[in-house]
């Protein structure tokens, strides 16, 4: 649990039902009915994100599925809660984007299409003129 104070009712209960709780614990958590505590600053979300992330990769370094030695490709940010409408910014942020590049290569290829014109038509000019 992120924070034991706030979290007291499932605590409790894990506690009547045998079941070890793993708490991240600040200075001032209480640590009745808690087994583990891993100590970290409970009150930040890019905190919380960042002790799942430790815990995550410390789990599969037990299970023996990523060595000591070896990077974790996994970045911390991975773990961090965005709410749904942060999730529809960036989104809609993506479509901008992808209009804007879709409509860059045409608006190029359209210029180069009316330089071509005003060539042609120039060239065209001089050869009525009588200059072949």
């Amino acid at each position: 649990c992120n924070d034991s104070r706030e979290d007291k009712q499932a605590v409790l209960e894990s506690a009547y039902a045998n079941i070890p709780v793993v708490a991240f614990a600040d200075t001032d958590s209480p640590l009745k009915y808690v087994d583990v505590a891993v100590p970290g600053n409970n009150k930040g979300i890019q905190s919380i994100g960042l002790l799942y992330w430790l815990l995550a990769r410390e789990v599969l370094r037990i299970r023996g599925e990523l060595s000591r030695t070896e990077e974790w490709d996994v970045m911390p940010d991975m773990f961090f809660a965005i709410d749904a409408a942060e999730i529809e910014k960036i989104e809609a942020a993506r479509e901008q984007e992808a209009k804007a590049e879709a409509e860059v290569p045409v608006a190029a290829e359209a210029a180069e299409w009316v330089a071509a014109e005003d060539d042609w038509q120039a060239e065209a000019a001089e050869g009525e003129s009588g200059q072949w």
